[in-house]
């Protein structure tokens, strides 16, 4: 199999970045911000963004499901730091297509984890006493 050169450094960088960055989330007590979670999906988007125009190539739009949030929906992050370490991992081994895919994997977790987050705090709200 012939491997595409393409410049992938930068992404590699940033990717060890955003690995980093969501190590330190986790390591952290209590859950992240919202806000926090929002950077490391952006910069996860990104990542995948410039790494398909620089392949020239565009997969199908595939219609998918958030992923289901367990018991704990941190673990939601820790899944997607092992899909940006995997997906790193692929992506400097010259696998461009299983780099663009465990990326996306990754994307959709946080993804999810936001999605929690905010029916998490949608709940809270019905629940709260209405003021009188």
């Amino acid at each position: 199999m012939t491997l595409l050169r393409v410049e992938t450094g930068d992404l590699l960088a940033e990717l060890r970045r955003l690995e980093a960055g969501l190590k330190g989330l986790l390591s952290r007590e209590g859950d992240p911000s919202e806000m926090e979670v929002w950077r490391v999906y952006a910069g996860t988007e990104k990542v995948i963004a410039k790494l398909k125009a620089r392949l020239g190539f565009e997969t199908p739009g595939a219609s998918f499901e958030l992923p289901k949030a367990p018991s704990d929906p941190r673990r939601l992050l820790e899944d997607a730091k092992a899909k940006l370490s995997d997906g790193a991992a692929a992506l400097s081994r010259g696998e461009h297509a299983e780099a663009v895919g465990l990326l996306r994997g990754a994307r959709n977790l946080l993804r999810g984890y936001l999605t929690e987050r905010r029916r998490a705090a949608t709940r809270a709200l019905r629940k709260s006493p209405k003021p009188s």
